[in-house]
């Protein structure tokens, strides 16, 4: 009777140990894959197709700029990096703005550095993109179209938080060979007002 009672208890112990090997195994795993999806957000930025994949709103192209700049002034984010996520920041960009000389992919490149060493250990927490239904567009005297969009962007610096506001400019490209294909790139941006952005319903 010891004995069956020995062998039950042993049997309980050894299906215990596997189910704790199996448990751990499991955390193991999980943590590893939420600490490689969180990891894989720049990777992802920087293999983007931008040619198949662009975003179709003026609002979805400020998202996918914030993106970038989120992960560019990233300090844990290479140098290197920073260079191929820059490649493909600039295609956001409209033709009339990369044609300055100030706005070469080299200037543009080291004076991001610069400034991304400038702050310091400040880190964009958010940027809050106004809806596409609010976003005023509207065609120029070049018969071309624009819109505005206002984004609220959320910093911390040392455990203070800041908030700031910006206006950006985007404008549909002219491209009479792909007419259903057009894309709206960034033409440039400006400092907004706290009012302007309760307007477009961001803070």
């Amino acid at each position: 009777m010891n004995n069956k009672i020995t062998k039950i208890v042993g049997a309980c112990a050894a299906i215990l140990v596997v189910a704790a090997l199996i448990l751990g195994i499991f955390f193991m795993m999980n943590n590893k894959g939420s600490s490689t999806k969180k990891a894989g957000e720049g990777q992802l930025l920087m293999e983007k197709d931008l040619e198949t994949a662009y975003p179709e709103t003026p609002t979805e192209v400020v998202k996918l700029y914030w993106r970038y700049l989120k992960n560019m002034y990233n300090k844990k984010t290479s140098d290197k990096d920073v260079s191929k996520m820059m490649k493909q920041l600039r295609k956001l960009y409209d033709e009339e703005f990369l044609a300055d000389k100030k706005n070469s992919e080299e200037e543009m490149l080291k004076n991001f550095l610069k400034d991304r060493e400038n702050r310091g250990n400040e880190t964009i927490v958010s940027a809050v993109v106004e809806k596409y239904d609010s976003v005023k567009v509207e065609k120029g005297k070049d018969k071309k179209k624009y819109a505005t969009v206002i984004v609220a962007v959320h910093t911390k610096t040392s455990g203070k938080s800041a908030t700031s506001f910006e206006s950006f400019r985007c404008r549909l490209e002219e491209n009479k060979k792909k007419k259903k294909n057009k894309k709206w790139k960034i033409l440039g941006w400006k400092s907004a007002t706290q009012q302007e952005a309760m307007d477009a319903g961001v803070q």
